[in-house]
C-alpha cells in the first residue's frame, strides 16, 4: 500500500510538471511592436496611429541611422539623409492620402503596403539625388523623399509628378517581386515570336508596326514622353519584343496616363484596348484596383 502512495505522489509530482510546463508554452504573451506609436513628436501623432490601426504599416519620422540604413544596404550607393521635421507629418499625410492611400480599398493596403513607411526631408547618394519614393527592405521599407512643409505648395502638375514616381515605384516592385498575379490572357493577344516595327510615315498603316500590334512603347520619365526606341526594350537583333518589359510598359501607361493622354491608341489599335480591358478587368476583379483611377489623378 505504502509502495501505491508513493506511485501515486510520484505521477502526482509529475502532473504538476507538465502543467507548468505546458502552461509556459501556451502562455507566451502579447507580442511587442517593433516600434512605439505615437512617436510623440508631430500634431499628426494621431492619425499616424490610425494608419497603423487600419493598415498595419508604420509611418515613421523617428527612426535609428542603422535602422534606415538596413534597407537601403543592397546596394554600393553610401546613402545620406536628413530626418524630416516631425511639424510637417500632416503636410505628408494629406499628400499621401491624394497620390496613395485614397486610390485602394483599405483591404488591399492591408495586405500589400510596405511594413515600414520612412519619411525623410531628403535622401541623396554619392552619386545623385534620389527619387520620392525609392523601395527597400524587399518591399518591407518604403522611403520617401523630399518631405517638409513645401509639399502644401505644389503645382498640380507636380503633385502628379509625385503620384506617378510612388506608383511606379511600388508596381514595379510588386511586378518584379511576383507579389501580384498578371493575367495570363495578356501575354496571349500580341505575337512575340514576330518582329515588331518603329512608325514608318510613308507606311503608317504597316501591320507589323508596335501599336497596330498591341506593343506600348517606352515610357520616358524625365523627359514626360514615350518613344519606339526598341534596341533599348527588344531584342536588339530580331526586333522581337520581350513580354516582360511589354507587360512593364504597359503597366507604366495605365498607372500614369489620363484618358485625354491615351489618344487615339484605344480606338484606333484594338489589340492595345484588348490588353488595356484585360488588364483593368483583371485588377478590378482580383484586386478591386482600378488603375484608370491611378492614370487619372490629377490635382
Amino acid at each position: 500500500m505504502k509502495k501505491i502512495n508513493l506511485y501515486l505522489i510520484v505521477l502526482c509530482l509529475l502532473g504538476c510538471v507538465a502543467c507548468t510546463d505546458e502552461d509556459k508554452v501556451n502562455n507566451v504573451g502579447t507580442l511587442s511592436q517593433d516600434y512605439v506609436l505615437p512617436q510623440g513628436k508631430s500634431p499628426a501623432d494621431s492619425r499616424i496611429v490610425e494608419y497603423y490601426n487600419s493598415y498595419k504599416s508604420y509611418i515613421l519620422y523617428e527612426y535609428t541611422q542603422p535602422d534606415f540604413l538596413y534597407g537601403l544596404s543592397q546596394t554600393n550607393n553610401s546613402y545620406i539623409y536628413e530626418k524630416v521635421d516631425p511639424q510637417c507629418m500632416d503636410v505628408v499625410l494629406d499628400l499621401l492620402e491624394d497620390i496613395w492611400f485614397d486610390l485602394y480599398p483599405t483591404e488591399f493596403h492591408v495586405k500589400y503596403m510596405p511594413y515600414k513607411i520612412m519619411v525623410a526631408k531628403s535622401i541623396s547618394t554619392t552619386y545623385s539625388t534620389c527619387d520620392f519614393a525609392t523601395m527597400g527592405n524587399n518591399g518591407q521599407s518604403l522611403y520617401l523623399n523630399n518631405c517638409s512643409e513645401e509639399l502644401k505648395n505644389l503645382s498640380a502638375e507636380e503633385k502628379r509628378i509625385y503620384k506617378n514616381n510612388l506608383q511606379l515605384c511600388l508596381w514595379n516592385y510588386w511586378r518584379t517581386a511576383g507579389t501580384l498575379e498578371f493575367p495570363e490572357e495578356f501575354y496571349k493577344v500580341s505575337d512575340y515570336t514576330r518582329a515588331a516595327k518603329d512608325y514608318d510615315p510613308e507606311n503608317p498603316d504597316d501591320p507589323d508596326f508596335a501599336l497596330a500590334r498591341g506593343f506600348m512603347p517606352q515610357w520616358y520619365a524625365y523627359q514626360n514622353r514615350y518613344s519606339f526606341s526598341w534596341c533599348l526594350y527588344v531584342h536588339y537583333q530580331t526586333k522581337l519584343v520581350d513580354s516582360g518589359n511589354d507587360l512593364q510598359n504597359f503597366m507604366y501607361a495605365m498607372l500614369t496616363r489620363t484618358a485625354e493622354e491615351w489618344g487615339d491608341y484605344l480606338t484606333k489599335y484594338p489589340l492595345i484596348k484588348r490588353k488595356y480591358d484585360i488588364l483593368r478587368n483583371w485588377f478590378l476583379t482580383k484586386y478591386k484596383v482600378d488603375l484608370k483611377k491611378i492614370g487619372e489623378a490629377t490635382y
